[in-house]
């Protein structure tokens, strides 16, 4: 038996006797010293009735590279480099529950000990070792624990010294298939490392689509594009971060392993195309099946988008699909109080293929965990990337210009493709794509620039809607709000929540509790769509549809204060007197008189207002009053145009000469304004006020994530 001195620096001078055989003993464990916590009153106590949850240690090894084989060069830390962690029944459970993974419950006649081991390996080790279920490249820092089950007998637990002793034996870093295979049962080995775990296979991403009609162009009433879409790819998705890997012997024969994000940590993937598992998704191109995914028969060679254009394009879309996966796994898996499942699975080692299940099990090890997948004797727990019922992101793809296209050929020829920050994707003519662009990287949007230019050509979608369901009575735009933050404060969510009151999906008050117990909603993510019909369109411009009375401007005013109301906060800092300007007749009469907000401190009723109260009010008032300009200007253009439209053959009128000379003044009218567009109507505010002048009519959803957790709402019209 090999001898291990313990000691701490409160007088505790004993000694344990190691296994010959074990992995400490083999790798010539000979003192180790407790920090911090006086050992010696408890290792004569039942585990059970310890005053102490755990402590840190220093160590003599003379051989650490023996812990995993010598496959390669391993140091500890010279100071404090291993923790002892102990549990017992009070805890419930060994790990915190998580939601996903099966809990590990502790019975009142168990206890658990945990042995953790910080280590250093060289570069080699990858090449050396199956691996510890995550891939790694070069110089390997890894927190290896060994959880031990301690069964009281006939009702009394051992005492720790004992327990401790039975916890050393056991420690083992697993980091081949035998170790798997034969771990005893009743222990947990988990390794915490940095690294990357790979899930290849196929995959369906939901797009949503927003088309969009620009001011300046002609129109063009044959486009056709549906609003939603699912892009099929093949190919490998890569995620890295912080991860831990945890093997549990279930029973002689049945083995529990998987990944977890480390609790607070934020991960990031990667994709990468390939020929594809399925004979029908064969092809590296993104470009072709992005594009034949939105405009079925568009050849992207046919279009121009070859050679070096091609190579930049899929880049673009790449890019784009890592950032949007990267968000869609840290909204599913982000948990911030404890470590959470990424994938994992159950084995049957007696059954299936011997040699295949070995081989998953190997290739799992060094962070390939797609063979796990195809094992008939392996149940999948959770899979963050392959389980398409938790791959709830949408890609928003906004196709600029679209409808003032002279065909869907030419529009893909002269468009690029460019990607925000955020996973969204713009298809935008190359000749304006300085719109959106950030000028230092190509194929790159600006997240603020592309907020603005949609806000900028709603105005004319909703015009150009109005006057094609003129042609086609069934024609539907849509208005898409998305909003995502790795650390979004209660006050903004509570804000988020006020826009689905506004649309009538959520009862405000029905979050109250969630709200007051989350001070921080990690990896929130907001997305929330209204879909309008030609009818609805209409009332955002007439009073009366049928008779095309613009709306007087009184009325659009008052509508956009309406809305602004409903989604200001008044616990906001400066809720409460934005809400009391926003209701009061004579302040904002004599807002509207004054008309320069530069002037308004000297208003009565806002001369005592600190500056950004008195800025806040100035923005309201400055964004309901750019919108009701907007729709005075627009409406009695609008109403004269479809008019005109009226004494004309129903066929496509886009080459009408007529109806061209009579567009020009409505495209200059709409033009006008959209270049004018404020801020604010990017934000919630600009669904509340379409919503409320549609007459609170439209199909829409709302999803709010945020730690794991997901709330749908919708409602038709």
């Amino acid at each position: 038996m090999a001898n291990l001195q313990l000691t701490d620096a409160f007088g505790l001078n004993t000694t344990l006797q190691l296994r010959d055989d074990s992995p400490l003993a083999k790798a010539k464990l000979t003192h180790l010293t407790g920090i911090g916590q006086s050992l010696g009153n408890e290792m004569n106590a039942p585990i059970d009735q310890l005053s102490l949850k755990g402590f840190t240690f220093t160590v003599n090894c003379s051989a650490p590279g023996a812990l995993i084989g010598n496959a390669a060069n391993v140091t500890l830390n010279a100071g404090v480099c291993g923790a002892v962690s102990i549990m017992t029944p009070i805890d419930k459970t060994l790990f915190d529950d998580n939601h996903f993974s099966p809990v590990i419950a502790i019975m009142p006649n168990q206890c658990w000990i945990g042995i953790e081991l910080d280590i250093t390996a060289g570069a080699n080790l990858q090449a050396q070792v199956d691996g510890f279920g995550v891939g790694v490249k070069g110089v390997a820092k890894l927190g290896a624990t060994t959880y031990t089950l301690i069964q009281a007998s006939d009702g009394q637990f051992p005492p720790l010294g004992d327990a401790f002793k039975t916890a050393l034996d056991h420690f083992y870093i697993a980091s081949n298939v035998d170790a798997l295979r034969n771990q005893p049962v009743g222990t947990v080995y988990a390794r915490a490392l940095s690294g990357t775990v790979t899930f290849s296979g196929s995959y369906q991403v939901p797009l949503t689509v927003n088309a969009l009609a620009s001011a300046d162009l002609g129109f063009n009433y044959k486009v056709a594009v549906a609003p939603e879409a699912t892009l099929k790819l093949s190919g490998s998705i890569a995620i890295s971060g912080d991860l831990i890997v945890r093997s549990h012997k279930v029973s002689d024969v049945v083995l529990e392993i998987g990944v977890y994000k480390k609790k607070g940590s934020i991960l990031t993937a990667n994709f990468t195309a390939s020929e594809g598992i399925e004979a029908d998704l064969g092809t590296t191109d993104l470009a072709a099946r992005f594009l034949t995914t939105l405009f079925p028969g568009v050849d992207s060679k046919d279009a121009g988008i070859t050679g070096e254009e091609a190579n930049d394009v899929n880049r673009a879309l790449n890019q784009c699909l890592d950032r949007s996966i990267s968000i869609a796994i840290n909204v599913s898996c982000s948990a911030a109080t404890t470590d959470e499942a990424a994938v994992i699975y159950e084995v049957n080692l007696s059954a299936g293929n011997m040699d295949e299940t070995s081989a998953a099990l190997k290739s799992a090890l060094g962070g390939d965990w797609t063979r796990m997948s195809r094992l008939e004797n392996a149940s999948l727990i959770r899979n963050i990337v392959t389980d398409e019922k938790e791959y709830k992101h949408q890609i928003a793809v906004n196709l600029f210009g679209l409808y003032n296209a002279a065909e869907i050929d030419s529009y893909v020829r002269s468009c690029t493709i460019l990607h925000d920050e955020n996973g969204q994707v713009a298809v935008i003519d190359k000749t304006h794509a300085s719109r959106i662009s950030v000028a230092s990287t190509p194929y790159a949007a600006d997240a603020d620039k592309l907020r603005r230019a949609l806000a900028e050509d709603f105005l004319s979608t909703a015009s150009y809607a109005a006057i094609a369901s003129r042609v086609n009575p069934e024609f539907t735009i849509q208005q898409s709000y998305f909003l995502y933050d790795q650390k979004l404060t209660r006050q903004e969510m509570r804000d988020q929540i006020l826009l689905g009151a506004a649309l009538n999906l959520i009862e405000k008050n029905s979050w109250n509790s969630t709200l007051a117990a989350n001070p921080i909603f990690p990896h929130a993510r907001i997305s929330a769509t209204a879909r309008y019909n030609a009818a609805e369109v209409l009332s955002l411009f007439f009073a009366s549809t049928g008779s095309r009375q613009p709306r007087p401007r009184a009325e659009i005013e008052r509508i956009g204060r309406s809305a602004m109301v409903a989604v200001i906060d008044p616990a906001d800092p400066a809720g409460a007197q934005r809400l009391a300007v926003l209701q009061d007749d004579q302040i904002w009469n004599a807002m509207d008189t004054n008309g320069n907000v530069a002037s308004f401190g000297s208003i009565p009723g806002l001369q005592q207002l600190a500056s950004p109260v008195l800025g806040a009010i100035e923005a309201d008032w400055a964004s309901i009053v750019w919108w009701a300009d907007s729709i005075v200007k627009a409406a009695p253009t609008l109403a004269y145009l479809l008019a005109s439209l009226d004494t004309m053959p129903p066929e496509n009128f886009s080459t009408n000469p007529e109806f061209t000379e009579k567009s020009k003044a409505f495209q200059n009218v709409i033009g006008s304004v959209a270049r004018e567009t404020h801020a604010a109507f990017e934000g919630g505010w600009g669904m509340a006020v379409v919503f409320a002048l549609a007459g609170n009519k439209a199909d829409r959803t709302m999803d709010i994530s945020w730690s794991s957790v997901t709330r749908h709402y919708e409602a038709n019209s």
